[in-house]
């Protein structure tokens, strides 16, 4: 959500740190930053262990600030510990393994008959992806305290739940949340079927990151629930697009809503990735979804990165620095600054605001109020029974998943995976963490001690 302008300059908060020089993320989170136009005085720092991207971003963001002509200072650096030094608020986009692993994280799930379309959450190919970056975020988090005690952390890495939830529990830095743009998508979606602005709607959802259900839907702060069955019965009889959607699709969200009573936020790839109905290769299901293991990722960056090229390097000006990215890390950042008491939709520890079932401490995806402090979960009282379970089913894996990587555990790292609701086959699942570990020991050295 857009911030005021009405306020002066942010005083108290100065270094603003990228871990990861992403292709697509760091320019639309500093240009929403600067669209605040309430950062003068500050700078914003991209470390990466590669100068290649680092460059890149780093030449691209600074002529978006120029573009603006705010007085905001934009540095790159391949040290870390340089980068978190004085850090009031740090954003890790990191990925260990790059695209090359994310791809062969899929194909490897694939050969044991498990398809993943997006393959960073969930599944086989979530899993080792959390055992390869936990470490890594955790080792950032700690280095944050120790380098500013006062620095703050708000993570776009995926896997969201695995990675915040290390970082939480493994350091000592406070108020720490993650943020996913899904809801963005779901919001626009239910905006077209209830006729309304989105500005003027909020989705209330709980869940676990690409997996949170629709709990209350709300028009000008008036709750408009009562409607959403029938307006979603409406969209899943309709054929074609659903609603004239085309960023998101609903179509076999909206199939999990009919058994199940509720509407998963983050549409069809992701959802449908939590059930093994959805992703065992042959399945029924997989191929009326037509869900195939994740592929043309190497290509896609080739094709932003001659994007960002062109906007860093073109003489003309930098393109839509009007926009607003929806990631929301600025909103965030002010109420956190500003203490507005602001409601968002992050991921954070439960605090007990989605009621009994939930342990305290869960990771968990909720609307919370940001204020100073940090986060604070709005209470929706008991999640009703299905989505309860499934979520506490989730949050099960993923605390075996932080303590597997955390700890060098094979042991933890099969039971996760057996408890993981898209794994429908038993005998196969050592052997399957076993070609993981040995594809990744570079990467793993805690299960080779």
């Amino acid at each position: 959500m857009p911030a005021t302008n009405a306020r002066p300059t942010v005083q108290h908060a100065k270094k603003f740190v990228f871990i990861g020089a992403s292709y697509k993320f760091n320019h639309r989170v500093v240009r929403d930053f600067l669209l605040t136009r309430r950062f003068n005085g500050s700078t914003f720092t991209i470390v990466d262990i590669s100068p290649v991207p680092l460059k890149l971003v780093t030449d691209l963001t600074r002529r978006m600030v120029k573009q603006s002509g705010q007085n905001v200072r934009i540095e790159g650096t391949l040290d870390l510990d340089e980068a978190l030094t004085g850090a009031d608020f740090v954003f890790p986009t990191f990925s260990v393994g790059g695209d090359k692993a994310w791809v062969k994280d899929a194909a490897i799930a694939y050969k044991y008959a498990i398809v993943s379309p997006v393959a960073d959450t969930i599944g086989p190919a979530g899993m080792i992806r959390s055992l390869r970056e936990v470490p890594v975020a955790v080792d950032i988090a700690q280095r944050l305290h120790r380098h500013s005690p006062r620095g703050r952390i708000v993570n776009f890495t995926n896997p969201m739940s695995v990675i915040t939830a290390a970082m939480a529990r493994h350091s000592r830095v406070h108020g720490i949340v993650g943020l996913c743009h899904a809801i963005v998508g779901c919001r626009d979606f239910l905006a077209k079927l209830y006729r309304v602005e989105p500005a003027h709607m909020e989705v209330m959802a709980a869940g676990v990151n690409h997996l949170t259900w629709v709990m209350q839907v709300l028009i000008d702060g008036h709750d408009q629930t009562d409607q959403l069955d029938a307006l979603l019965g409406g969209a899943a009889d309709a054929k074609g697009k659903v609603a004239d959607f085309e960023v998101q699709h609903f179509r076999y969200s909206l199939e999990l809503w009919r058994h199940y009573g509720f509407l998963p936020v983050s549409g069809d790839h992701h959802a449908c990735e939590f059930f093994a109905q959805f992703t065992r290769r042959g399945s029924r299901e997989v191929k009326r979804l037509g869900a195939k293991p994740l592929s043309g990722v190497i290509e896609g960056r080739g094709k932003l990165k001659a994007i960002l090229v062109d906007w860093a390097y073109r003489p003309e000006p930098v393109p839509d620095m009007e926009k607003w990215s929806g990631e929301d890390a600025h909103s965030v950042v002010l109420a956190m600054l500003d203490g507005d008491n602001s409601r968002h939709t992050v991921n954070m520890s439960h605090d007990g605001a989605l009621g009994r079932g939930i342990a305290p401490g869960a990771l968990v995806e909720c609307v919370a109020s940001v204020d100073r402090r940090g986060p604070r979960g709005v209470s929706l009282g008991d999640l009703p029974p299905v989505p309860r379970a499934i979520t506490q089913r989730l949050n099960a894996v993923h605390d075996l998943t932080v303590e597997a990587a955390v700890e060098g555990d094979r042991k933890k790292a099969i039971q996760g995976l057996l408890l993981d609701p898209s794994v429908a086959e038993f005998e196969c699942v050592p052997r399957m963490v076993d070609e993981y570990l040995k594809e990744y020991r570079k990467h793993l050295p805690r299960f080779w001690r």
